[in-house]
């Protein structure tokens, strides 16, 4: 068995198992954490207790075939790492999606809420104002009515009054002429009853004028 060889293992597992490197070791270019190297220390003891002839290629045997389960097992514990954190962040981005969608379909919907209000006050106010007109257009036709009848009972009157004036100076006219005739009559009767008498009647001489005749 080769001594210097043996004692070189055992000095530099001595070093490597200090308490003040006792951190991430590193064989080669494969880092172990201190799990991983207790377990690679436990493997090199058992080579050289199992291989006291062949000790150095015993070493390099176990030594490759060790850090090779541990660089596969370090990669599939990235790798799963890895895959944990694109499915936590894949979850995320769902929940977050979710989360979004669900904020804007409640945005959208107090916005058609809002819209839809907007458009009830909208459609009460257009209402209000055609019934506002409505009844605007009501009261001016009834003014206008009111105002036309108050015409038409003023020019009615006015009427009235002028065919009452017209009547009235008609009867006094018809009244004048029977007036007029009557007197006529009258005068006429008077004086034939006059000129009856006179002639009928003696008067003394001295009633007549002179120079007449009776």
């Amino acid at each position: 068995m080769n001594t210097i060889f043996v004692e070189k293992a055992k000095r530099m597992i001595k070093i490597l198992l200090s308490p003040k490197k006792f951190q991430i070791k590193r064989i080669g270019s494969t880092e172990m954490c201190c799990k991983d190297f207790c377990k690679y220390v436990s493997v090199c003891i058992k080579c050289f207790e199992d291989n006291k002839e062949f000790a150095p290629q015993a070493v390099h045997t176990v030594n490759r075939e060790f850090i090779i389960k541990v660089e596969v097992e370090r990669a599939l514990f990235h790798y799963n790492e890895a895959m944990d954190k694109n499915e936590k962040k894949r979850l995320q981005i769902i929940q977050d999606k979710r989360r979004h969608e669900e904020v804007l379909a409640k945005e959208q919907a107090e916005a058609e809420a809002k819209l839809e209000e907007e458009k009830h006050q909208r459609e009460c106010e257009r209402e209000k104002s055609r019934q506002q007109r409505e009844n605007d257009h009501r009261e001016f036709e009834k003014s206008q009515a009111e105002a036309a009848a108050g015409k038409r009972n003023l020019a009615e009157r006015k009427h009235r009054e002028n065919d009452l004036c017209d009547y009235e100076k008609h009867l006094k006219a018809v009244q004048t002429e029977l007036d007029d005739e009557f007197d006529e009559e009258i005068s006429q009767h008077l004086i034939q009853k006059g000129v009856h008498l006179f002639s009928s009647q003696k008067f003394p001489t001295n009633f007549y004028p002179p120079n007449s005749k009776p």
